[in-house]
């Protein structure tokens, strides 16, 4: 049985929601994947490719079209950002160009599918994700921001420094999805044992996911990444329904976890039905818990930067 009903993908025409597609569709993810875009033309040309691509490799269902596709979704992916083929420095430079799109997706959401879960990609993340919660005003559980990109490439740094399969090596990033980001050297792991990493090792790892971000941008591709999202939302999906064994992964608004409010960071989560049901409270260092305060901080700046006009919280001050 799928595990939704049907996925509609807000951006679908776009390299992050057509790849998500087309990977959620051969893994028999949702009975319907629908593909929501302005991009009449290129919505088309997916539409057509898929549904030849689908007939020989899996059961779903592809549609394309409008807000109106929302209706009877039980899973929205916001996938879609205004295009930009200029070099940024961080995801932060992507808010204002993003905002007003953000706002009338999550309006769309709210009037067409309001107890749909929603995995909000669209940067910056975690901004975003306050943003739906805002605009929605529901139970928060049903609301993240995706964020386990960070975790995989946190993996594949370490195998690459302690030269061993990335499948054996785990380890959280938590925070911002961006620069703020806080690797958890508390949480790695090879084969389920604990790894102390040398100071050496750990200034390698950051110095891969420091760089890696700014090398992607030099290339000036117009591009993101859409093979590695494509892979970890599956995984995503499939750890918030309790299929693997790994804790789902989101930015969420928190009310109180690790001293934290009116605010949306990256961190471990418990499943619960369709959606999360808690914040995983991991025991991590004074440095790590420091640098997640941080990161929140960050966050709420950016966050008041956005001017939203639904934003109930910004009476909470930034220091």
């Amino acid at each position: 049985m799928p595990l939704f009903k049907k996925i509609a993908i807000l951006g679908g025409a776009g390299g992050v929601g057509s790849t998500m597609a087309f990977y959620l569709g051969l893994k028999n993810v949702a009975a319907q994947i629908a593909l929501i875009d302005v991009k009449t033309n290129i919505l088309e040309t997916h539409l057509i490719d898929l549904r030849e691509c689908f007939s020989e490799e899996c059961a779903t269902e592809i549609l394309a079209g409008d807000y109106g596709l929302l209706t009877g979704a039980d899973l929205v992916i916001m996938a879609a950002s205004q295009p930009n083929a200029d070099p940024v420095a961080s995801r932060n430079d992507y808010l204002s160009h993003n905002l007003p799109l953000v706002i009338a997706a999550a309006e769309a959401v709210r009037d067409h599918c309001p107890e749909a879960l929603v995995i909000v990609t669209t940067a910056p993340t975690d901004v975003f994700t306050l943003v739906f919660q805002d605009v929605l005003g529901r139970d928060r559980h049903k609301i993240l921001g995706f964020c386990r990109n960070d975790s995989q490439r946190f993996r594949y740094a370490l195998s690459q420094v302690l030269k061993v399969d990335p499948k054996r090596v785990k380890g959280l990033v938590l925070g911002e999805h961006g620069r703020t980001q806080v690797p958890a050297f508390s949480t790695v792991t090879i084969d389920q044992e604990k790894v102390l990493l040398s100071a050496d090792q750990k200034t390698r790892v950051l110095e891969s996911l420091t760089n890696w971000y700014l090398h992607w941008q030099a290339q000036k591709s117009g591009r993101t990444t859409t093979w590695t999202s494509a892979t970890s939302i599956h995984k995503t999906l499939l750890a918030l329904a309790g299929k693997i064994d790994e804790p789902p992964l989101g930015s969420v608004v928190l009310e109180g976890e690790f001293g934290l409010s009116d605010v949306a960071l990256g961190l471990a989560l418990t499943p619960g039905t369709k959606g999360w049901k808690s914040v995983v409270e991991l025991d991590l260092t004074v440095l790590e818990l420091r640098a997640l305060r941080a990161s929140a901080e960050s966050v709420k700046s950016l966050y008041a930067q956005a001017a939203n006009p639904y934003s109930r919280r910004l009476k909470t001050s930034v220091k």
